[in-house]
Protein backbone atom coordinates (compact mmCIF):
# COMPACT_ATOMS: atom_id res chain seq x y z
CA UNK A 1 0.00 0.00 0.00
CA UNK A 2 1.30 3.62 -0.70
CA UNK A 3 2.76 5.58 2.32
CA UNK A 4 0.87 8.46 1.44
CA UNK A 5 -2.31 6.98 1.92
CA UNK A 6 -1.48 4.75 4.83
CA UNK A 7 -1.29 7.99 7.17
CA UNK A 8 -5.21 9.30 6.19
CA UNK A 9 -6.58 5.85 6.65
CA UNK A 10 -5.19 5.47 10.00
CA UNK A 11 -6.48 8.73 10.84
CA UNK A 12 -10.08 7.75 9.61
CA UNK A 13 -10.05 4.35 11.75
CA UNK A 14 -8.90 6.09 14.60
CA UNK A 15 -11.15 8.97 14.60
CA UNK A 16 -14.27 6.48 14.35
CA UNK A 17 -12.58 4.53 17.11
CA UNK A 18 -12.70 7.64 19.65
CA UNK A 19 -16.47 8.61 17.91
CA UNK A 20 -17.87 4.78 19.38
CA UNK A 21 -15.32 4.88 22.28
CA UNK A 22 -16.82 8.32 23.47
CA UNK A 23 -20.75 7.73 22.21
CA UNK A 24 -22.96 8.16 25.17
CA UNK A 25 -23.97 4.48 26.45
CA UNK A 26 -27.64 3.68 26.72
CA UNK A 27 -28.34 1.13 29.82
CA UNK A 28 -30.70 -1.38 27.35
CA UNK A 29 -31.94 -3.96 30.24
CA UNK A 30 -30.64 -7.66 29.49
CA UNK A 31 -33.70 -10.50 28.97
CA UNK A 32 -33.58 -12.38 31.50
CA UNK A 33 -35.43 -15.97 32.18
CA UNK A 34 -36.56 -16.67 35.41
CA UNK A 35 -34.74 -19.91 36.66
CA UNK A 36 -36.84 -23.09 37.07
CA UNK A 37 -35.81 -22.86 40.84
CA UNK A 38 -37.42 -19.26 40.90
CA UNK A 39 -40.74 -19.86 39.53
CA UNK A 40 -43.38 -19.96 42.64
CA UNK A 41 -45.98 -22.65 43.12
CA UNK A 42 -49.73 -21.43 43.45
CA UNK A 43 -50.02 -20.97 47.02
CA UNK A 44 -52.25 -23.96 48.84
CA UNK A 45 -55.15 -21.89 49.36
CA UNK A 46 -55.26 -21.38 45.40
CA UNK A 47 -55.47 -24.46 44.33
CA UNK A 48 -58.74 -26.16 44.20
CA UNK A 49 -59.23 -30.37 44.14
CA UNK A 50 -62.21 -31.25 41.65
CA UNK A 51 -64.89 -33.09 44.22
CA UNK A 52 -65.60 -36.57 43.56
CA UNK A 53 -68.37 -37.39 41.63
CA UNK A 54 -70.45 -40.59 41.11
CA UNK A 55 -71.24 -40.23 37.04
CA UNK A 56 -71.67 -43.57 34.94
CA UNK A 57 -68.95 -43.74 32.81
CA UNK A 58 -69.39 -42.74 29.04
CA UNK A 59 -68.87 -45.63 26.65
CA UNK A 60 -65.85 -45.47 24.71
CA UNK A 61 -65.99 -45.28 21.11
CA UNK A 62 -63.99 -46.95 18.84
CA UNK A 63 -61.45 -45.39 16.83
CA UNK A 64 -61.46 -46.25 13.07
CA UNK A 65 -58.21 -47.49 11.48
CA UNK A 66 -57.21 -44.69 9.86
CA UNK A 67 -57.91 -41.67 12.71
CA UNK A 68 -55.66 -41.29 15.08
CA UNK A 69 -55.22 -38.94 18.08
CA UNK A 70 -53.30 -35.79 17.36
CA UNK A 71 -51.02 -34.55 19.73
CA UNK A 72 -49.74 -31.22 19.10
CA UNK A 73 -46.14 -30.75 20.23
CA UNK A 74 -43.69 -27.79 19.95
CA UNK A 75 -40.73 -27.99 18.33
CA UNK A 76 -37.83 -28.47 21.50
CA UNK A 77 -35.09 -25.08 21.37
CA UNK A 78 -32.50 -25.44 19.18
CA UNK A 79 -28.52 -24.29 18.69
CA UNK A 80 -28.12 -22.84 15.48
CA UNK A 81 -24.27 -22.32 14.86
CA UNK A 82 -22.52 -19.38 13.12
CA UNK A 83 -19.17 -19.87 12.28
CA UNK A 84 -15.78 -16.81 11.94
CA UNK A 85 -14.48 -17.56 8.80
CA UNK A 86 -11.86 -15.17 7.37
CA UNK A 87 -14.39 -13.46 4.87
CA UNK A 88 -16.73 -12.67 7.97
CA UNK A 89 -19.98 -15.30 8.82
CA UNK A 90 -20.89 -18.51 7.66
CA UNK A 91 -23.88 -18.17 7.16
CA UNK A 92 -24.49 -14.19 6.56
CA UNK A 93 -27.86 -14.81 7.61
CA UNK A 94 -30.44 -17.18 9.53
CA UNK A 95 -34.06 -17.05 10.54
CA UNK A 96 -34.94 -18.90 13.63
CA UNK A 97 -37.65 -19.63 16.04
CA UNK A 98 -37.56 -17.61 19.35
CA UNK A 99 -36.25 -19.87 22.14
CA UNK A 100 -33.48 -21.04 20.16
CA UNK A 101 -29.85 -20.62 20.39
CA UNK A 102 -27.06 -19.10 18.27
CA UNK A 103 -23.82 -20.14 18.87
CA UNK A 104 -20.80 -18.00 17.62
CA UNK A 105 -17.77 -20.02 17.01
CA UNK A 106 -14.50 -18.78 15.97
CA UNK A 107 -12.67 -20.93 13.35
CA UNK A 108 -10.05 -18.56 12.06
CA UNK A 109 -6.81 -19.39 11.73
CA UNK A 110 -3.65 -17.26 10.51
CA UNK A 111 -3.18 -13.74 11.02
CA UNK A 112 -6.88 -12.74 11.98
CA UNK A 113 -7.38 -15.30 14.14
CA UNK A 114 -9.74 -13.36 16.44
CA UNK A 115 -13.04 -12.78 16.37
CA UNK A 116 -15.80 -10.49 18.60
CA UNK A 117 -19.76 -10.58 17.95
CA UNK A 118 -21.18 -7.24 18.31
CA UNK A 119 -24.95 -6.55 18.32
CA UNK A 120 -25.89 -3.22 16.76
CA UNK A 121 -29.26 -1.05 17.28
CA UNK A 122 -32.16 -3.83 18.18
CA UNK A 123 -29.62 -6.26 19.86
CA UNK A 124 -26.85 -3.30 21.14
CA UNK A 125 -27.00 -5.21 24.26
CA UNK A 126 -25.65 -8.74 22.64
CA UNK A 127 -21.73 -8.07 22.82
CA UNK A 128 -19.09 -11.36 23.01
CA UNK A 129 -15.91 -10.98 24.78
CA UNK A 130 -12.82 -11.55 21.72
CA UNK A 131 -12.58 -14.94 20.72
CA UNK A 132 -9.79 -16.76 20.23
CA UNK A 133 -9.54 -19.61 17.39
CA UNK A 134 -11.67 -22.42 18.96
CA UNK A 135 -14.01 -20.27 21.01
CA UNK A 136 -17.42 -19.96 21.37
CA UNK A 137 -20.23 -17.54 22.51
CA UNK A 138 -24.14 -18.56 22.65
CA UNK A 139 -27.38 -16.28 23.02
CA UNK A 140 -30.56 -17.61 23.12
CA UNK A 141 -33.51 -15.54 21.29
CA UNK A 142 -36.62 -15.77 23.80
CA UNK A 143 -38.36 -13.25 21.70
CA UNK A 144 -39.45 -12.41 18.05
CA UNK A 145 -37.15 -9.67 16.55
CA UNK A 146 -34.66 -8.65 14.05
CA UNK A 147 -31.06 -8.40 14.78
CA UNK A 148 -27.87 -7.55 12.77
CA UNK A 149 -24.22 -8.17 14.12
CA UNK A 150 -20.94 -7.00 13.11
CA UNK A 151 -17.70 -8.70 13.37
CA UNK A 152 -15.97 -6.47 16.22
CA UNK A 153 -12.70 -7.19 14.94
CA UNK A 154 -12.97 -6.35 11.41
CA UNK A 155 -16.08 -4.33 11.40
CA UNK A 156 -16.74 -4.89 7.90
CA UNK A 157 -19.08 -8.14 7.92
CA UNK A 158 -22.56 -8.30 8.93
CA UNK A 159 -24.52 -11.15 10.16
CA UNK A 160 -28.46 -11.32 9.68
CA UNK A 161 -30.65 -12.32 12.57
CA UNK A 162 -33.92 -13.32 12.52
CA UNK A 163 -36.29 -14.45 14.93
CA UNK A 164 -39.98 -15.72 14.37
Amino acid sequence: MNCRYLFPVLLILLIMLLLVGCAKKTETPLPQEPLPSQESPAPPSEVEEPEAKTEEPAPELPLSPLQEPSLETEEAPQTHTVNFILKGFSPQELTIRAGDTVKWVNTRSGRLNKAMVVGTITCNYIKSPILETGDSFSWTFNEPQNCTFVDGITTSYLFKLRVE
